[in-house]
């Protein structure tokens, strides 16, 4: 909304403005993203010359998480928001339900690195049945959007971005899916993690020196 962006805007001011700024790991991840996409004409933070780490050793376990993905049945979850109201919600339900029991055979699994790939066993499976209802939620979800865009107001807008972003998060999620259960990224290791109620793929870079 317009007060967000407003603030948003405002704090970047300041801290333009300023000659110290303090901030977090995250935060600074974010801005070496935006600069190396932009060849540098773009960051979230102000230019600097001097950076101090605190904590420091604390830096590559947190890049390993950001510069990796994690997925779960709430991803899926997540990226179907748009269609709760629409003539596609009980499909959009059936999908959820379809990744949750992919994940069920995730959490059969052991816990901690993944040594060899998941494809060929009851995930693999498992993932073969949810991934054609995973393409027609990214349909539903597109056209879903269309409809609420014809609809001129700005609840429609607000919908229609909402199903873009869902069908886009659908299609990132479906890439790195298959790239996790093949262990496809050399760059990458792979590990299982469970929760108390849920249990999640995660993909962390090897090497995070070149990255911070």
């Amino acid at each position: 909304d317009l007060n967000r962006i407003w603030s948003i805007r405002k704090h970047r001011q300041t801290a333009r403005e300023a000659d110290v700024v303090v901030t977090n790991y995250h935060m600074l991840f974010v801005d070496a993203l935006v600069r190396e996409a932009s060849d540098g004409e773009a960051g979230i933070l102000p230019e600097y010359e001097t950076l101090i780490m605190d904590e420091c050793h604390k830096a590559p376990d947190i890049a390993r998480e950001f510069f990796g993905f994690s997925l779960s049945a709430a991803t899926v979850r997540r990226a179907l928001r748009g269609l709760k109201k629409s003539r596609y919600s009980n499909h959009a339900e059936h999908v959820v339900q379809a990744a949750q029991q992919m994940f069920g055979w995730v959490r059969a699994e052991k816990e901690g690195i993944v040594s060899s790939p998941l494809i060929g066993d009851e995930v693999g499976d498992a993932w073969r049945e949810c991934e054609p209802r995973i393409i027609e939620a990214q349909e539903n979800l597109k056209a879903w959007g269309y409809h609420a865009e014809t609809q001129e107001s700005e609840r429609g807008i607000i919908v229609a971005e909402q199903c873009y972003r869902g069908a886009e998060r659908l299609e990132k999620f479906r890439a790195q899916m298959l790239e996790a259960l093949e262990l496809s990224n050399a760059d990458h290791v792979y590990a299982i993690e469970h929760g108390t109620k849920s249990s999640t793929l995660k993909a962390m870079p090897v090497n995070v020196g070149p990255l911070i």
